[in-house]
């Protein structure tokens, strides 16, 4: 009885997390704690270490453990002791999350429970395009493509984390589509609906990790689709159909909101610079030029102003073929550079939890290119690789590779997108960085490591 009363209070607690995780980031620690709390009031640990072991998740929990653990050792050697406890507490649920999930009774957790976290993620993805929506046509004072795009459409979400939400649902849509096709054509089209809703939005958004996750995921359903044993054929044709409007979407896009093309262009403009600066012969015009400006100058023969005049005329000319450029890309790719020397440098054991941001920033500020950048390192696990040194590295790597492997094993398909969706956001984000990416990562990652056992032992160990 007792048993059943706290299994049912998580369980809803879980509801209304995936509900309200891609609204808005305000109920996720207060809904968090409160599962931590009928956790803990719960007792009977010794019943929680068992069920872990006949669920099979005690490895992953050590594994998410260990790399939390770092970060507390981490503070051992961190002068920032505010910065680091605030890190702390915000990577908790990278702990305690697998910790509950995983000691939960398997038993209870029926198909029909399994389904429902699933609908409440999509029906908290689709409020929030809602809301989006009607942000972009009712407040915006005109009519223009600029409101529907980037930050001004996902107003207090970051465009890479809430099209990472997105392109969640449509795996959970799509998955349901696939896999189960006797359900009525009215159903079939809603959920082509939603999908299709929310892959416009995807676009619209922006964000070039979200084009790369939403092109990862669709290509992976349509192999799932062609290739596994027990899928009709046919169910193809949904995920080439979304695979379309993903690129229709993207092609009617106009160029100047196109970030993908707009990184490329950006890109190309820095390469030309870098061999410009490298092969061009103008620097020593400009030493020699402004030699002879202080040879002339001493004999009074050029004025100050005329000196003025010569000094701005050889910049100019120097500084002609050189493209100033402003974009996210080059930034982020500076920002790599910086926070991989920083890594190299902290080597072996890493800034420490509390220090990488004054370190990282101090580095920033030793580059007259990213002087003014105040970034973290826009990529997990060169931020992970500075913080933490090598074992740092080796325990996140760990965190990728463990659950993965155990999803292949238990043929678990939805487990192994989410993890290579993490793992090709965390390659330009700092997923783990902001509350966002680590909510998101540490209730799914639990959640499905939990439902592959659950899947795995009712399909008798088949796809």
């Amino acid at each position: 009885m007792k048993q059943r009363i706290f299994f049912n209070v998580q369980y809803i607690i879980l509801i209304l997390i995936a509900l309200t995780l891609p609204i808005h980031n305000f109920f996720f620690p207060k809904l968090f704690l409160f599962l931590m709390a009928a956790w803990f009031l719960e007792f009977d640990f010794k019943t929680k270490l068992q069920r872990m072991k006949e669920n099979k998740l005690l490895i992953p929990f050590i594994v998410f453990a260990v790399f939390y653990l770092l970060y507390v050792i981490g503070m051992s050697y961190s002068k920032n002791i505010d910065f680091g406890v605030t890190d702390l507490i915000l990577k908790a649920p990278i702990l305690f999350s697998p910790l509950i999930i995983f000691s939960m009774d398997l038993k209870k957790w029926t198909f029909q429970r399994r389904k429902w976290v699933f609908i409440a993620f999509i029906s908290g993805c689709f409020l929030t395009l809602l809301i989006f929506l009607y942000n972009s046509i009712f407040l915006a004072p005109e009519f223009r493509i600029y409101y529907f795009t980037y930050t001004r459409l996902t107003l207090w979400f970051h465009p890479s984390y809430i099209a990472m939400f997105f392109c969640l649902s449509v795996a959970f849509l799509s998955y349901f589509l696939i896999k189960n096709t006797k359900i009525s054509i009215l159903f079939k089209l809603l959920i082509c609906l939603l999908n299709i809703m929310f892959i416009i939005d995807i676009v619209l958004f922006c964000s070039k990790s979200g084009y790369l996750s939403i092109i990862f995921v669709l290509l992976m359903l349509l192999i799932f689709a062609l290739y596994c044993k027990g899928i009709k054929r046919y169910t193809a044709c949904y995920i080439i159909g979304f695979l379309a409007v993903f690129v229709i979407t993207l092609s009617l896009l106009p160029k100047g909101y196109n970030r993908i093309l707009m990184a490329y262009k950006d890109l190309k403009a820095e390469k030309q610079n870098i061999e410009h600066l490298q092969n061009s012969e103008k620097t020593l015009d400009i030493i020699d030029s402004l030699n002879t400006i202080v040879e002339t100058s001493k004999d009074n023969v050029v004025s100050s102003d005329q000196q003025d005049t010569i000094q701005k005329n050889v910049l100019t000319e120097t500084t002609s073929d050189v493209i100033i450029l402003d974009s996210s890309s080059s930034n982020r790719i500076h920002t790599w550079k910086n926070t991989l020397e920083l890594a190299i440098e902290k080597l072996p054991f890493g800034t420490g939890t509390g220090d990488i941001r004054n370190d990282l920033t101090h580095k920033h500020q030793e580059n007259s290119v990213t002087k003014d950048y105040v970034l973290n390192a826009h990529c997990q696990f060169l931020q992970v690789f500075a913080t933490l040194g090598i074992l740092g590295i080796i325990s996140l790597l760990a965190c990728f590779i463990v659950p993965f492997v155990m999803a292949w094993r238990r043929k678990f398909f939805l487990l192994i997108v989410f993890i290579a969706m993490i793992f090709i956001n965390s390659l330009v984000e700092s997923m783990l960085e902001v509350q966002a990416g680590v909510s998101f990562f540490a209730i799914f990652n639990g959640l499905l490591l939990l439902f592959a056992t659950a899947n795995y032992q009712e399909c008798e160990k088949e796809w």
